[in-house]
């Protein structure tokens, strides 16, 4: 026994010896020495100290063997009590508990986890940098459960919360944002999706650049509050500064214009502006109309400032609704003034320098020309032999038909001739003269039956054809 010395150094007390009285209580009060000892009873685990002790308490209730120290009865003996517990606890291994009360902290290392689950199915842990909640490996779900739920930061501001039978609410740096009701969810702010957005059982969408209606039936953009419009915006010179479209509450449409007073409103803000449905008839306003192609910028019709309609490609007429026909296309009409002179020529040639002024009206290619008072004609410097033409403003047709009358006098006649025709050749630039009577062959006049500054035409006129 440590702390006990042998006191019989000479080995009196030994088999076949007197055994004096004095030895045996100098070695009993040597035994008792070392058990009323400060230091315990203990043994060295040597075979100087005697066998082992195996059973220790008053009712030998903690017993020991080559690989336990356990007691005597299953459940009955605690390790420490009130006032008098142990301070650590070092165990090298698991530690199985039927139940456990504790009354301060449990610490765990970094890395060191509190596992639960006869699979490891749960693990709770630090590693250092980061905690975590892991269920991997288990069966089943993770589940958190409470009546009233409630996430939280150190600070204890709200991440979220959770009712049961009520709402399931997020929060943003304490305030609600999102919360779920009996019907649907409540947002609060701004809904800031990067894709799209599907509703409905159809899968209606809200994307970034579209809102596409998937419905069997028909689809709807609403304004419930009575009397409200509805616009549609876009950014110009700053976001959401132009108003292109307003729906009124009275079923107008508005473009351009915010209180639009007509089924259909168009205003361009600089005066011009159309009114579709307005007294049951439909009114524009503006300097000019015109109404072009998208594709190429062509102009089919322009209503200019005085009402005059202008259409380039021209009119059909006299056809069933919708049905074009060029032979019943009037794609040309003029009225103008040119200067009428007479040449000794075809083209070119010589000019007379007497002239004046003549009328044409071209409708199609049907042009009709008329002048009055070419009077004492002066056929000056022209060759007296050759034909003569006079100007007309515009070519004729390949075909170039014509039909006229002039009043003239003073003109010089062939033989039995008695009157003179104007005349338009084929493709011809300028007209002719053409003298005829009864019973006499035809001639083109020439510049010598013109007496020089004598001879008038008091009258003219003259139908042919263009190309």
């Amino acid at each position: 026994m440590a702390g006990y010395t042998r006191n019989d150094t000479g080995n009196n007390i030994a088999d076949g010896n007197v055994i004096n009285a004095a030895d045996l209580d100098g070695e009993f009060d040597a035994v008792e020495t070392a058990f009323n000892s400060a230091g315990g009873h203990k043994h060295d685990g040597t075979s100087a100290e005697g066998a082992a002790i195996e059973k220790i308490g008053p009712a030998q209730d903690g017993l020991m063997d080559a690989t336990a120290f356990y007691p005597k009865a299953d459940g009955t003996y605690d390790l420490g009590k009130t006032g008098a517990e142990w301070q650590d606890l070092y165990i090298d291994g698991t530690a199985y508990l039927d139940a456990a009360s504790v009354t301060g902290d449990v610490t765990f290392g970094d890395n060191n986890k509190a596992v639960f689950g006869a699979g490891s199915d749960l693990e709770i842990y630090h590693d250092g940098s980061h905690s975590y909640i892991d269920e991997s490996g288990g069966t089943g779900n993770l589940r958190i459960r409470a009546t009233n739920l409630v996430l939280q930061s150190v600070g204890e501001e709200d991440y979220a919360t959770f009712v049961a039978n009520g709402a399931a609410t997020l929060f943003y740096d304490n305030a609600e944002k999102i919360s779920t009701t009996a019907t649907g969810i409540d947002v609060t702010g701004i809904v800031d999706a990067s894709d799209l957005v599907r509703f409905g059982v159809n899968n209606s969408e809200i994307a970034n650049n579209y809102v596409r209606f998937k419905p069997t039936g028909a689809a709807y953009i609403d304004h419930s509050t009575v009397g409200q419009e509805i616009n549609f915006r876009l950014s110009n010179a700053s976001s959401l500064d132009k108003t292109v479209m307003t729906l009124s509450s009275a079923g107008n449409v508005g473009i351009g214009v915010v209180s639009p007073s007509a089924k259909l409103h168009v205003d361009n803000g600089s005066g011009s502006a159309l009114y579709v449905g307005l007294a049951n008839n439909i009114y524009s306003r503006g300097a000019e109309h015109i109404w072009q192609s998208l594709n190429n910028a062509s102009e089919y019709m322009r209503i200019d400032a005085s009402g005059h309609a202008i259409i380039p490609a021209g009119v059909t007429l006299g056809t069933a609704a919708g049905v074009y026909s060029a032979n019943n296309t009037l794609d040309d009409y003029e009225q103008g003034s040119y200067t009428v002179q007479l040449f000794d020529a075809s083209s070119g040639g010589n000019a007379s320098s007497s002239s004046v002024t003549g009328y044409y009206t071209k409708i199609g290619n049907q042009v009709t020309v008329r002048f009055d008072a070419l009077n004492n004609i002066n056929t000056t410097g022209m060759t007296g032999a050759n034909e003569l033409h006079f100007s007309l403003p515009f070519s004729a047709s390949s075909t170039g038909r014509s039909a006229g009358s002039v009043v003239s006098d003073t003109l010089t006649f062939d033989s039995g001739a008695t009157m003179v025709t104007p005349q338009v050749l084929d493709s011809a630039s300028r007209g002719q003269f053409r003298t005829t009577g009864s019973a006499v062959t035809d001639k083109v006049t020439q510049v010598q039956d013109i007496n020089s500054g004598a001879t008038d035409i008091h009258t003219f006129t003259l139908t042919y054809f263009t190309a």
